[in-house]
């Protein structure tokens, strides 16, 4: 995902929880699907952290089912309207 705000915190955990929090809540708010923790294989920003600079968000699901559905729900839209901005992604559809 791109264009996912990040917290400003030198405190990796706080910037990985606000991470986690806007996931949750782009999932299980306005997509409707049903994400919990355990749904989250690993999550992580792609490059070096820099002022000013949104880095990409990764997202990897534990089951592929799951990772189909919210991608689903996605699919046509490049951009989606949230309280706190807006993010675009891309979808891979490769196995997990």
């Amino acid at each position: 995902m791109y264009k996912v705000k990040e917290i400003d915190s030198d405190i990796a955990e706080d910037r990985k929880a606000g991470d986690m929090l806007f996931v949750h809540e782009l999932c299980n708010d306005v997509l409707k699907v049903e994400v919990g923790s355990g749904d989250i294989e690993m999550m992580f920003r792609l490059g070096r952290r820099e002022q000013g600079k949104e880095r990409p968000l990764l997202v990897r699901f534990t089951r592929s089912e799951k990772k189909h559905e919210v991608m689903g729900k996605l699919k046509g839209t490049l951009r989606h309207r949230l309280s706190y901005g807006y993010f675009s992604f891309i979808a891979k559809y490769a196995s997990n």
